[in-house]
């Protein structure tokens, strides 16, 4: 009996031992101050790519994202661009592009007070604990909300969100939030963020165009700043792209502010296109380290429709350097979305070459290069089955197999464009 017991503590042993251990991170110092380097210890070596954001500015909120290829590490070195970044969020893909997040992986600065970095928590909990971030917890996030403001009384940047949630979850009614932005508006009134926060509220939680108007006259006789812009903004695009062109034209912003990027394009397309200071503004963003791939696609669309194709040769050029290098199209990925819910890194590395080979092959093909044509739309198709291709893909193999005098994949491939979705226009 005494043996069979010890056969079982020492299965049991060998089973805890050869376990593997969870892989955790600390950090030193425990309340760095803003603009100090940060040391990340690993529980484990690492090898991979590690992925951090750093984060200012509230809302609208400063992303400027990093990623470093790490070999064999349990230390990692972590030093803000930007003196006020409050907020650094990180996760580690390892060597199979499997992405690991988690919500204990932020760094938050202080200030020499001791207080937590303005805006620290409020984005902490906007960007882990909001609704559809991967760890959404509405409780926590409204708790960070409510810690942000007793630190710092005059912000309200999230209220919105903080507002919406309350109402979904039934802790107050659409009346009860009205009620309390009206309340408040007077007192505020010489507060941006409040402002901010409060046209937001009104705009798209309670849709009340009427509280919002009377919101945005109050910005008439405040300084311009990121608040007022992005109010004037979020007012002018529901009356059209154009409107946002137009205002924020000669405007001198940050494009590190992702919802002031999303328009940046745009201002050179309304009300006339000025392709030459597009690409002018390419460059410049090549040159601060970071083009975005979304912006990228939007202005080759333009430029491949107008066949302007020696501007375009200029675009593809970047954009082949963004997606063969795995630093820059990671950092277009943290821009993107992060925390990210990507589980194979690899497989969206992949789509984004298959976007910029379909370009590629497009492009072939209208300048009658049809064999470079047919070389890069067989790279999208490699290893899928006929019924797993896109029609706009399938066309594109039948036009360059054809042209390129690759007659019976020509047919098979307009054969199938016909079986699966019914194109029989060849």
């Amino acid at each position: 009996m005494k043996r069979k017991i010890l056969s079982i503590l020492f299965i049991l042993f060998f089973i805890v031992s050869c376990k593997k251990p969870e892989f955790s991170v600390s950090s030193e110092p425990d309340k760095p101050l803003q603009g100090q380097e940060v040391i990340l210890k690993l529980s484990q070596d690492f090898s991979g790519y590690f992925w951090w954001a750093e984060l200012s500015g509230g809302d609208p909120y400063k992303l400027i994202p990093h990623v470093e290829e790490i070999k064999n590490a349990k230390e990692i070195k972590i030093k803000p661009d930007d003196k006020n970044t409050s907020l650094i969020l990180f996760a580690f893909e390892n060597k199979d592009g499997k992405l690991k997040t988690d919500s204990t992986y932020y760094i938050i600065f202080y200030t020499k007070e001791g207080k937590p970095a303005p805006y620290a928590l409020s984005m902490l909990g906007f960007f882990y604990f909001s609704k559809n971030a991967p760890f959404e917890n509405l409780r926590k996030f409204s708790s960070l909300w409510l810690k942000e403001n007793e630190y710092y009384e005059d912000h309200y940047d999230f209220m919105d969100n903080k507002s919406y949630f309350a109402i979904q979850e039934g802790a107050e009614t659409p009346e009860e939030v009205r009620r309390k932005i009206e309340e408040k508006l007077e007192e505020e009134k010489d507060n941006p963020s409040f402002l901010h926060a409060a046209f937001l509220t009104a705009n798209w939680v309670l849709n009340d165009t009427i509280l919002a108007n009377k919101i945005l006259k109050y910005f008439e006789d405040l300084p311009e700043d990121n608040y007022k812009i992005s109010t004037y903004i979020t007012y002018l695009k529901d009356k059209g792209i154009d409107k946002v062109a137009s205002y924020l034209k000669e405007k001198k912003i940050d494009y590190f502010i992702k919802d002031f990027r999303y328009y940046a394009i745009p201002k050179f397309i309304y009300p006339v296109l000025e392709t030459d200071r597009l690409i002018e503004y390419i460059k410049e963003r090549k040159k601060e380290g970071f083009v975005w791939l979304a912006e990228l696609g939007t202005f080759e669309n333009i430029l491949f429709n107008r066949r302007e194709w020696d501007k375009l040769k200029t675009l593809i050029k970047i954009e082949k350097e963004i997606v063969n290098d795995p630093i820059k199209i990671r950092k277009h990925l943290i821009f993107s979305d992060f925390p990210s819910k990507i589980e194979n890194v690899s497989e969206v590395v992949k789509e984004a070459k298959n976007d910029m080979y379909s370009l590629l092959s497009s492009f072939y093909l209208m300048n009658n290069k049809f064999d470079s044509s047919y070389f890069y739309i067989k790279k999208v198709v490699e290893g899928k089955k006929p019924e797993e291709i896109e029609s706009g893909i399938l066309e594109l193999l039948a036009k360059s197999a054809w042209k390129s005098q690759k007659t019976e994949e020509a047919v098979k491939a307009y054969a199938y464009l016909a079986y699966y979705y019914g194109n029989t226009e060849y």
